[in-house]
């Protein structure tokens, strides 16, 4: 098994990180048509985050953050819900159980999240995908009926785009 003991990252790691995402992107960019934007940062955190285009969500937006000690991944799954609020809260619970890399959250104003994070010593090209990979396929596979829940008579999903 792999050490996954949070160890502080060096200035060099961190520069090795940043190059390896770099090359990561540019690898999946055509794949997934996305889009790169690098927020910076600062002494202790640095910020990409990636857009892709979605097929149930028009976009789906994930933010990677290296911190010093590790790679946190998150992307807004939706807004706080408005009706049945136990109902959608349960369901996305109900579903929690079974993810993988990424769970589901509640944060700022109370909407809800995809959060997942590695220790920075275990990030591989790999690692990366895995993590993108399944925002993307939660957000895909849960977003409607949840957003069907917690917004009942103000959103209704259709394949069409309509």
């Amino acid at each position: 098994m792999q050490n996954q003991t949070y160890s502080l990252i060096t200035e060099s790691k961190k520069s090795d990180l940043t190059a390896l995402f770099e090359k990561w992107f540019e690898q999946i960019r055509h794949e997934y048509v996305a889009l790169l934007i690098d927020c910076g940062g600062d002494a202790s955190s640095l910020r990409w985050y990636v857009r892709i285009k979605g097929q149930v969500r028009e976009a789906i937006t994930v933010w990677f953050f290296l911190n010093q000690r590790s790679l946190s991944v998150e992307t807004q799954f939706m807004p706080a819900p408005e009706v049945n609020i136990e109902k959608c809260l349960s369901y996305l619970l109900v579903k929690n159980n079974s993810l993988k890399q990424v769970h589901f959250s509640i944060g700022f104003e109370n909407a809800i999240y995809l959060v997942g994070s590695i220790p920075a010593n275990l990030i591989t090209t790999e690692a990366l995908d895995e993590m993108l990979g399944a925002a993307y396929q939660y957000v895909e596979d849960y977003f409607a009926v949840a957003m069907t829940i917690g917004y009942e008579g103000k959103y209704r999903y259709s394949r069409s785009g309509k």
